[in-house]
Parts: structure tokens; C-alpha cells; sequence
């Protein structure tokens, strides 16, 4: 109950921060895009094609925090814990422009039996754009931060954009997601589903 208590709230907080991260510059060197032009006031009009963002790794480590986890009840199954959180921002693939902030965080749990299990809540907002929340199960070899971060990738599954800020274009539309490693990038390409 605890847990979920947590989660929840740091999906507001994911929300809350979203707009703060978008107010503080618009691209990575202060500019949007590569050639300085501002695209803040660009916005995505409704069209059935495959929209990719993507995110620096280096980014998202940096930004990483530790939330205490510890053991509830003196028998308990779990051995270890591991509670992270982090964020950074996604650019669009076509124009290399800040758009937005992914999110995640990671609870990590090794059992009795030697298993790493790993629950990752994912958060990726455009706010002219897509947002979407999804949920990644898995099991780890280790609990090594960069086992960690790289376990965001590697993703498939259906989403459905049910959040809606302002004129908002793609709300109530369902996208395959495919998430996928690149050498020091992470992708999100959201594909229309028919």
C-alpha cells in the first residue's frame, strides 16, 4: 500500500516537474534545435504517422535519485531493494527540438531465491505532442545503475494517450510502442495503431 501511495505520488510529481523542466530552455545549449530557431510555439497537427523522440542517456543518469527502501517485516522474502527515480528531456527525431521530459522509476526487489525483479513506471510528455504512461516489467541480472537504465529499452507494448492538456492532438489514440537502445541515445517511436 505503501508503495503505491509512493508511485502515485511521484506521478504527480512527474507532472508538476514536466512543466517546470519545459520553462527552463528550450534545447540542451539553451536554443531550440540545432541552428537556434525557436519552435516552442510549433505544434503537432493530427496526422496517422509514426512519431519518434528520443533522450540522452548521459541526461537521464545524471538526474537519477535514490529513495530509501528498506525491508517491512523481519521474515521477509526480499534480500535487497532498489528504489530510483529519474528524468530528462525528449527531443523530436524529425527536428532534433526539446519537446518535452521522459520520467521513470524503478523498483527493484531480490528475492529469497536470487531473482531481480524490476517494476519500471515510464512517463513520456509533449505537451503538443504525445503523452503517454506504460509499465515495464522485468528481471535483472544485477542491480548496477547502468543495468538499470538500460532495461528502459528494449519495450514493446499498445498505448493509449489518455491524458489531455489544452488543444491537444492525439488524445484517445492507441500507438504501438517500440523503445530501443542506441549508443548513447534511448528511443521512443510511436507508431499509429489501426
Amino acid at each position: 500500500m505503501i508503495i503505491l501511495a509512493v508511485i502515485l505520488i511521484l506521478l504527480i510529481i512527474t507532472f508538476i516537474a514536466g512543466g517546470y523542466f519545459l520553462q527552463q530552455g528550450n534545447g540542451r545549449d539553451g536554443r531550440d534545435g540545432r541552428d537556434g530557431k525557436d519552435f516552442s510555439q510549433k505544434t503537432i497537427k493530427k496526422e496517422e504517422k509514426t512519431i519518434t523522440y528520443y533522450m540522452y542517456m548521459e541526461d537521464f543518469s545524471k538526474s537519477l535519485i535514490e529513495i530509501p527502501s528498506s525491508v517491512v517485516f523481519g521474515d521477509s522474502t526480499t534480500l535487497t531493494s532498489a528504489y530510483l527515480a529519474g528524468r530528462a528531456y525528449i527531443y523530436n527525431s524529425e527536428n532534433d527540438t526539446k519537446v518535452g521530459s521522459y520520467s521513470a522509476t524503478f523498483l527493484c526487489i531480490q528475492n529469497n531465491e536470487g531473482l531481480i525483479l524490476m517494476d519500471v513506471t515510464n512517463t513520456l510528455f509533449d505537451p503538443n505532442g504525445i503523452i503517454a504512461t506504460w509499465f515495464t516489467p522485468k528481471t535483472l541480472a544485477d542491480l548496477e545503475v547502468d543495468t538499470i537504465i538500460k532495461s528502459i529499452a528494449t519495450t514493446e507494448c499498445r498505448v493509449t494517450v489518455n491524458n489531455k492538456v489544452g488543444a491537444f492532438p492525439f488524445f484517445g489514440q492507441t500507438f504501438n510502442l517500440s523503445v530501443l537502445n542506441g549508443d548513447d541515445t534511448i528511443s521512443f517511436k510511436f507508431t499509429p495503431s489501426p
